[in-house]
């Protein structure tokens, strides 16, 4: 899956063939079958895998309007192209923002940072557990951990792992705190995005995966198994050791 998905490999193009013979055989108006060949690498966004979408799309009582829309009107839609488009519900399902998501409650860092604040333009961690400046701090499924080809089960339990190696480390070591360096979270990202770079989700289409300036802050672009290697080992040369002070 990872090879038909995330990189542009003859997997992908294996994948991107079988599609256009399925939706081939499954519609059977040009027209239609033009408006529903999407123009982007398989991967490149989130793929349905169905038998029934195709069918249901061409039921009597369906109708597709590929048109922009232009505005919601009192008595339904109206299109790029003049028509308006009267409808008695309209489900508003444009997709995720996740690249600007905060978190639930306000979290204040050293010297009264805040989470929320430094994420604005998109989200960025360390192995997608740890932000510097906020110690103690740990995440699950965290920024840049989206598999897109595998179970998100897998990136997490590999992340409730390290988490656990790092507190158990804080209360073994009698530590204060435990946060990862600036410089070590920046080369982490640097490395990250030049390999997201070679990734179908960079290739050009646009998707909730991406902030406004293209940057990629949620999917890991690799193998479950190169991730999970990753979180194997806690290099304590990447985080700020604070001691507990003496007679605490």
């Amino acid at each position: 899956m990872a090879l038909g998905l995330v990189w542009d490999t003859v997997g992908s193009t294996a994948v991107a063939a079988a599609a256009r013979l399925h939706l081939r055989r499954q519609v059977k108006d040009r027209w239609m079958r033009r408006r529903l060949t999407p123009h982007f690498r398989p991967g490149c966004k989130r793929m349905l895998m169905t038998s029934d979408y195709y069918p249901a799309l061409q039921r009597p009582n369906c109708k597709l309007v590929t048109w922009p829309i232009a505005g919601i009107s009192p008595d339904g839609v109206r299109t790029a192209d003049g028509i308006e488009h009267q409808v008695d519900c309209i489900v508003f399902a444009t997709g995720f923002d996740v690249c600007k998501t905060g978190t639930p409650f306000p979290i204040h860092g050293s010297g009264g940072r805040l989470l929320h604040e430094e994420w604005s333009r998109g989200a960025y961690a360390y192995k997608s557990v740890s932000v510097a400046g906020y110690p103690n701090l740990f995440f699950t499924f965290g920024p840049n951990s989206g598999p897109g080809h595998n179970s998100a089960l897998v990136y997490m339990e590999a992340q409730i792992r390290y988490i656990a190696r790092a507190v158990l480390t804080i209360v073994d070591r009698g530590l204060l705190a435990l946060d990862v360096r600036a410089d070590s979270q920046d080369r982490f990202n640097r490395r990250l995005q030049r390999r997201l770079e070679r990734t179908t989700w960079n290739s050009g289409c646009t998707s909730w995966y991406l902030t406004q300036d293209g940057r990629n802050v949620t999917m890991y672009p690799g193998f479950a198994t190169q991730y999970t290697r990753q979180m194997a080992r806690l290099d304590l040369n990447d985080y700020h050791l604070t001691p507990t002070l003496p007679g605490t």
